[in-house]
């Protein structure tokens, strides 16, 4: 049997109300679990277009499911940034939620959830 990774199309939907894939990303794991959660952030890179987090919460950054968020540009798909998890079973990206422009620096900031993380701490600093 094969296992094929987890696959996340983005579908924009036309005037004839069909649907395009506008990006394709697949995960690097067939159980990485990447799309778990998904969220729409506006536009966090400052370029004009809307951009996506996609949950990764059984990725082995490292360690056994540290997990990772991955936020990706909604004009080419790129990979802007990631936010990992710190120790094995964190499960980061299990949930994501956007925030709007907490900061006020016109860009939109989300949450990323790690429900099996050991210790509390804050993430901004991955996400600078």
């Amino acid at each position: 049997m094969r296992v094929i990774p987890t696959l996340v199309v983005v579908l924009a939907l036309a005037t004839s109300a069909a649907a395009q894939a506008i990006h394709t990303f697949s995960g690097q794991l067939a159980a990485d679990r990447l799309g778990w959660s998904l969220a729409g952030l506006g536009d966090v890179d400052g370029d004009g277009v809307s951009d996506i987090a996609i949950g990764v919460p059984f990725a082995p950054q490292g360690s056994v499911q540290m997990g990772r968020a991955e936020l990706r540009s909604g004009a080419d798909g790129a990979l802007l940034y990631t936010v990992d998890g710190d120790a094995a079973l964190d499960h980061a990206g299990w949930a994501l939620a956007p925030l709007g422009d907490l900061d006020g620096d016109g860009r939109g900031d989300f949450a990323v959830g790690l429900p099996t993380a050991t210790s509390p701490r804050p993430m901004a600093e991955r996400c600078a």
